[in-house]
């Protein structure tokens, strides 16, 4: 992902800065005054985080029947396409810089998942099986405001960088089971979702933007979100048998989600 969103930042902006157009207006102040985008782009995905289950029996009698549990540590990698819109306000200082401020909507914040499947033991109990689990984070409802400042390095192509903060919705959903867990044959299993929860973060980038002709332009950037997220959730409950009960508990938590997108818009300015 790292090297598409290297050949797309390297093609796009080259695509950019060749474009031959003349753009309308004085060349003092181009780039002065309000404008709207749409477009959308590539994101990669990441999270620290672990997934996994526990499960503790007793015999109908008294006593520990066993316990067992297994886990696995987890990125949470995805990859997904996003749409975006936006709308801002530039000015143009003098022959070489400008500044505006930027607030968009993404139809995506990304999304991870993983799974795997293990053997597991009761231990105590010579019970065995197959363990598998699964969890999936997403972020959705993004919403973001940046600032940018930018230098032309001719009177219609500017580079710039932007910085801003970024809130959004983030959900984590499990599943797990043990395979041939009870006496006749058929697994212990549990799923649940946590309920959502507001996320923010920052936001960083780098982007250059072509004027074209009637005052319309195409940008392209690339950025990494950074998102405070550190929530998880445990779904527990009870089992029943002819010859045990118990516990069984699964879950799921995430924390220091990172982002990296390429973004390609088309934008009027008025």
């Amino acid at each position: 992902m790292k090297r598409l969103l290297l050949v797309t930042t390297s093609a796009l902006a080259i695509s950019c800065l060749n474009t031959v157009a003349i753009a309308d207006g004085h060349e003092d102040d181009l780039w002065t005054g309000a404008f709207v985008g749409i477009g959308g782009g590539m994101q990669s995905f990441s999270a620290d985080g672990g997934f996994g289950f526990y499960v503790e029996g007793a015999h109908e009698e008294g006593g520990l029947f066993g316990s067992g549990s297994s886990g696995k540590d987890s990125n949470f990698p995805g990859e997904d396409s996003f749409g975006a819109a936006e709308i801002g306000y530039d000015v143009q200082l003098g022959a070489k810089i400008v500044v505006g401020v930027v607030a968009g909507f993404d139809s995506s914040g990304g999304s991870g998942s993983d799974s795997y499947d293990s053997s597991w033991s009761f231990e105590g109990s010579g019970s065995d099986g197959v363990a598998e689990a699964s969890a999936r984070l997403e972020i959705s409802s993004v919403t973001h405001v940046n600032g940018r400042v930018g230098y032309l390095i001719d009177p219609q192509t500017l580079i710039f960088a932007s910085v801003g903060a970024v809130q959004g919705t983030g959900q984590m959903s499990y599943s797990g089971a043990l395979l041939d867990f009870h006496d006749d044959g058929s697994a212990l299993s549990l799923s649940g979702s946590q309920e959502s929860v507001s996320v923010s973060g920052a936001s960083f980038g780098i982007g250059a933007e072509r004027m074209l002709q009637n005052n319309w332009s195409i940008k392209v950037e690339a950025r990494r979100v950074e998102y405070d997220y550190d929530h998880g959730d445990e779904f527990g409950g009870n089992y029943g048998g002819q010859y045990y009960e118990g516990e069984y508990e699964g879950g799921a938590g995430a924390e220091s989600i990172v982002l990296n997108s390429v973004r390609f818009l088309v934008t009027k300015r008025f």
